[in-house]
């Protein structure tokens, strides 16, 4: 079969699509016909020469994965289920979802619950789940309308998703963000407001600071989470999801023996089966269809996981490529509570780039030119959503690709694309 292998040695890394033998690599006694995949931060991690994330030499990439059980060796796991992989080490210690088949011990593998299937498993992917688990935690204490909700890393995949799935589910969001250009993006997505970090800041003088929130999903950690627990109101929440901002915490005591307050971390990777399902349940119809679409970017094939020539990563991080990706045909997106500004056409004047925890970031770590996208103002809407007049450039966060899986496409076939507003990656069989 072919699949997307990842090969350290001597300091140097390659990467590309080849040929590999199925029984003699894979292993577990689950046997799964990937159908998509989306691509995460941490498949980047894996390719890059610095990174640590992988833990054996030669592997299959694709941390997360979703598909419908072709054989089992578990009676709980007929064949047929559809099942998702993310976490137990695919893509870093273990074979991942890079490939047609992907094998598994039955307890790694969640089955997908009905209204939710492998497609729209992957444009939520990790990220999606993370933010669901963090949410389901925060309202065992925090019940919707019961207080302002604080997202930092908002612009982020686990942040962005988090603003999403709490405005739908009644929740007051506000918003954490460094640039001014994300606030009406922010607010498209459901935040009733955005705030800088500096807000957070109140009364340093004290120990504490003005009690503000009822609850905080932080996907930053450092200064930014320390500066949370002084502001949450009595008995607040705050979920910990990430460590972009540092991973040491320096605080007191007092949020906690004075007005009750609770931390909390989510964890993807080891998370017990039952949890993940009860995520994955409540991730089911948590959004609307369209509202899922809007979330991907473009889907890609196995081939242009790396771009145009997979099969040397260390040689495209010396180059700089810039990709051209056309819609199937122009078309208005307008999202759940959101007046989209952009109409996507194949050539329109203005170019922008993507600031996406998927490709862009994948792009960063091979040392390349992040890929730009053409694209044509639509008129003005009443937020003028990330659109610099001044010099045409665009910005939309939290793009992520689907990979398109065909196990039937030639080496190097191209495979179709398409453009989103808020995307993902993605693997079709």
């Amino acid at each position: 079969m072919r699949a997307f292998v990842v090969e350290r040695a001597g300091g140097e890394v390659t990467a590309g699509v080849r040929e590999v033998d199925a029984e003699s690599w894979l292993d577990g006694d689950v046997e799964v016909d990937v159908q998509w995949s989306c691509l995460n931060y941490k498949d980047a991690m894996v390719v890059a020469p610095e990174g640590r994330v992988a833990r054996r030499d030669t592997l299959i990439g694709g941390v997360d994965a979703a598909g419908s059980v072709v054989r089992s060796l578990d009676p709980g796991t007929p064949v047929g289920t559809l099942v998702v992989a993310h976490g137990h080490g695919f893509g870093t210690s273990h074979h991942g979802g890079f490939a047609p088949l992907l094998r598994a011990d039955a307890s790694w593998l969640t089955a997908l619950p009905a209204g939710l299937d492998a497609r729209a498993s992957m444009v939520f992917g990790t990220a999606g789940y993370t933010a669901m688990a963090s949410i389901l935690e925060l309202e065992r204490r925090v019940a919707a309308g019961s207080g302002e909700v604080l997202v930092t890393g908002a612009t982020g995949g686990v942040g962005s998703v988090s603003v999403a799935l709490l405005a739908a589910r009644g929740h007051d969001v506000t918003a954490l963000s460094r640039k001014a250009s994300s606030h009406a993006f922010l607010t498209a997505l459901g935040a009733a407001r955005v705030v800088s970090p500096e807000s957070l800041a109140d009364r340093p003088e004290r120990v504490l600071g003005t009690a503000r929130f009822a609850g905080a999903i932080d996907c930053v950690g450092g200064e930014t989470l320390a500066a949370i627990l002084r502001v949450l109101r009595w008995g607040g929440l705050a979920v910990a999801t990430g460590l972009v901002g540092g991973a040491s915490l320096a605080t007191t005591v007092y949020p906690f023996i004075t007005r009750g307050v609770s931390l909390v971390g989510i964890d993807s990777v080891d998370a017990p089966g039952q949890l993940r399902a009860s995520v994955w349940a409540a991730l089911a119809g948590s959004l609307r269809a369209d509202t899922i679409e809007a979330l991907i970017d473009r889907e890609i094939g196995l081939d242009g996981i790396a771009g145009e020539d997979a099969r040397d990563l260390a040689a495209l991080g010396q180059r700089h490529i810039q990709d051209e990706v056309v819609p199937r045909h122009p078309r208005n997106f307008q999202q759940l509570r959101m007046q989209r500004i952009l109409r996507y056409r194949p050539f329109g004047r203005h170019r922008f780039t993507h600031k996406r925890r998927g490709v862009d970031n994948f792009d960063r770590l091979l040392g390349r030119q992040p890929r730009g996208y053409q694209l044509a103002p639509a008129g003005k809407a009443e937020h003028q959503v990330l659109l610099d007049e001044a010099q045409g450039d665009v910005q939309i966060r939290r793009h992520e690709t689907l990979v398109n899986i065909d196990r039937n496409a030639p080496a190097g076939s191209p495979q179709p694309a398409m453009l989103h507003p808020r995307p993902r990656i993605m693997i079709d069989d």
